[in-house]
């Protein structure tokens, strides 16, 4: 009976020792485990570029004053009536990303609506056409940081002030691009139900998990209002270990419905 409970004694230790092993290997070996990335690593990588705002502005172009390098805006033309960097407001570092809906250049027109620029040749209107507040900055990652079949979580801090309207919504989404660029599936951050009036830095975050066939993501920090002011700072995208730990910050969440 003796050797019996030293036996349960001894599997009972292994197991505790398992567990804290286990605890600080969040990053464990595995077809999904972040590429790179020491066992003993605090945290995934970012797999997103100046995702707190620091590098300046001028987008990914250098042509789009006010907003981020590396992020873009979905129209494809700049709106510097609207993005701007702002020192005072940061949540981290010197910076964060600003939006805002007053003075948009837009035009009304039977069947929509488009953007557009002044310049001194007159009005010029963006690439791609947007709707009176659907606004977005958004940034595709670099070739070979994107595995189908693995969970990713795209994480942002966010501070709103006067967001009126209970129509009017900020979020984050990914849509899963394939080898050529075209659109697999997209998740976005469910509605928040608080997302109005005034509030400081919360956390926003969508985990999804990459279709069959991705092999980019293009993150997107949407923004429908009229009203009030928006902030983005520390924004991330990281790919989570299969099978995380439970408890562990990283434990895999039901992916955001579409």
């Amino acid at each position: 009976m003796q050797a019996v409970s030293g036996l349960r004694a001894s599997a009972a230790a292994l197991a505790r020792l398992f567990a804290a092993l286990g605890a600080l290997l969040p990053f464990a070996a595995g077809p999904c485990a972040p590429a790179g990335v020491p066992a003993s690593a605090a945290e995934p990588p970012n797999l997103l570029l100046n995702g707190g705002f620091e590098w300046g502005d001028g987008g990914r172009n250098g042509e789009q004053p006010g907003v981020g390098r590396a992020w873009e805006t979905v129209c494809g033309g700049p709106h510097p009536e609207i993005y701007a960097l702002d020192r005072n407001a940061a949540r981290s570092g010197s910076f964060s990303q600003r939006m805002s809906s007053r003075g948009y250049n837009f035009r009304h027109q039977d069947g929509g609506g488009y953007c557009f620029q002044e310049t001194g040749r007159g009005e010029v209107r963006h690439p791609v056409p947007t709707e009176l507040g659907l606004q977005a900055l958004c940034q595709t990652t670099r070739p070979g940081l994107v595995r189908a079949g693995c969970l990713y979580e795209l994480s942002a801090r966010v501070r709103i002030e006067g967001v009126q309207g209970r129509w009017e919504w900020f979020r984050l989404g990914i849509c899963w691009l394939d080898a050529g660029g075209r659109f697999l599936s997209e998740a976005r951050q469910p509605e928040d139900p608080d997302g109005h009036g005034v509030h400081d830095w919360r956390l926003l975050r969508v985990v999804a998990r990459a279709p069959e066939g991705a092999a980019f993501a293009k993150v997107y920090l949407h923004h429908h209002f009229v009203t009030g002011t928006v902030w983005f700072d520390d924004v991330r995208l990281v790919r989570l270990p299969e099978g995380a730990f439970t408890g562990s910050r990283f434990a895999p969440r039901s992916p955001a419905p579409f």
